[in-house]
C-alpha cells in the first residue's frame, strides 16, 4: 500500500426485535439488493450495471484478492469463481448507485456523489464493495449474528437474540479517511432502523396473509 493511503475500519450492531426469524431478516434486510441501498439515506438513483462490466469487476475484485490487495471472504471468493456467479442461491449484483450528500466539506466532491456498489450475498448476510470517486473503496460485512444473553434482567442468560452486524474496512489517502469513517459514523443508526423498519413491515405484510 502506498505511503499516502491507509486503511480504518468500524463496527456497528444493532439488536433485533425478540422474535426475528434469522432467515427471514438476512433476504429482507440485506439479500434484496435493491431495498438494501434504498436504506441509504442519502441514495436518489440506483442502476444495475452491464453484465460486462459487472464480470470484469468481479474479475478486478478476485485479482486484489490475490495480491493481498483487498481481501475477500472465503464464501465472497467462492461465489465470484463461479459460473454464473451464484452458489447455492446466492448471487453477485453490480449497481450504480447516486447519492446526494450536502454535508460534504467544499470542494472535496460535488454534492451528487456516483458509486459503485458490488454486492455478494453470503449465508448469513452480504458482501457490499463501494467504489466511490477519489480512489475510495469501502468493505462492509453485514450479517445477522446470534447472540445469547442480553437485554433486561429478567431475560433468560441462555436466551438466544439477533443481532444486525456491520464490519467496514475503509481504503482511502491518508487526507480523506476523517471524512469518509465521518460520514459512516453519521449515518449507520439511520440505515439499520431503515432496515429494520422493512423488515417489521415485511412480517406485518406477512401476518395479513394468514
Amino acid at each position: 500500500m502506498s505511503f499516502f493511503n491507509t486503511t480504518a475500519t468500524l463496527r456497528h450492531t444493532s439488536q433485533l426485535p425478540a422474535g426475528t426469524d434469522k432467515t427471514t431478516a438476512v433476504k429482507a434486510m440485506l439479500q434484496d439488493h435493491r431495498a438494501f441501498i434504498q436504506c441509504g439515506p442519502h441514495s436518489v438513483d440506483c442502476a444495475t450495471v452491464a453484465d460486462d462490466e459487472a464480470a470484469q469487476l468481479a474479475e478486478t475484485a478476485l485479482a486484489s484478492h490475490a495480491k493481498s490487495e483487498h481481501p475477500l471472504p472465503e464464501d465472497v471468493r467462492a461465489v465470484l469463481e463461479s459460473s454464473p456467479r451464484e452458489k447455492d442461491g446466492r448471487r453477485f449484483g453490480v449497481y450504480r448507485v447516486t447519492d446526494v450528500v450536502q454535508t460534504l466539506p467544499a470542494g472535496l466532491w460535488d454534492s451528487k456523489v456516483v458509486s459503485t456498489y458490488e454486492m455478494t450475498d453470503m449465508p448469513s448476510g452480504v458482501f457490499v464493495r463501494i467504489r466511490s470517486p477519489m480512489s475510495i473503496v469501502m468493505d462492509t460485512t453485514w450479517t445477522v449474528a446470534e447472540t445469547e444473553g442480553g437485554g433486561d434482567a429478567s431475560d433468560s442468560a441462555s436466551e438466544t437474540k439477533l443481532v444486525l452486524v456491520e464490519e467496514i474496512v475503509i481504503y482511502c489517502s491518508r487526507l480523506l479517511v476523517g471524512t469518509v469513517k465521518g460520514l459512516c459514523e453519521g449515518g449507520w443508526q439511520q440505515i439499520h432502523g431503515n432496515m429494520m423498519k422493512r423488515l417489521a413491515e415485511g412480517d406485518a405484510a406477512e401476518m395479513g396473509k394468514q
